[in-house]
């Protein structure tokens, strides 16, 4: 019996410690974080606001050298082999095919509206930042796709 309490508590405090999560995501670096229902994890809506980049590990080390990196995009982890650049969305309308097209040809994948971008979450250890958001500001996502390209070539 005393374990179903202690595991009633874990969920409690689980709950809290994402709740609080999603409002810093919100609060902190503009992000429209929500708590996926389903899956208990925390997941951004994408839009011009907001995108993101998945790329392969080495490829992404080389295209944030090429950014500036440390500091210059928020980035996690996904496992030990994808890394995932947190970007600013494209406009409404904007031709997107060109721009996935490209970068699908170096394996990565871009994520645009109307999907959504699954976010470091308390609790799920699968995914982590190497690079915390400062603030609301993220770097455009045609910048970040160019650098993805240009580290093709190095």
């Amino acid at each position: 019996m005393s374990e179903m309490v202690i595991g009633e508590r874990e969920l409690v405090l689980a709950d809290r410690m994402i709740a609080q999560r999603c409002q810093l995501y919100q609060s902190q670096f503009d992000l429209e974080a929500y708590r996926a229902p389903a899956r208990g994890e925390i997941w951004a809506a994408i839009g011009p606001a907001t995108a993101g980049l998945i790329i392969p590990r080495a490829l992404a080390a080389k295209a944030a050298t090429l950014l500036g990196w440390p500091g210059r995009a928020p980035v996690y982890s996904v496992g030990p082999v994808l890394r995932v650049f947190v970007t600013e969305g494209l406009p409404n309308g904007a031709d997107t095919r060109g721009l996935s097209v490209s970068l699908v040809r170096c394996g990565a994948v871009a994520v645009l509206s109307p999907s959504a971008l699954a976010l470091p979450t308390p609790g799920v250890r699968r995914r982590s930042w190497i690079t915390v958001p400062h603030g609301p500001s993220r770097p455009p996502i045609r910048d970040v796709a160019a650098a993805v390209l240009r580290a093709t070539t190095l």
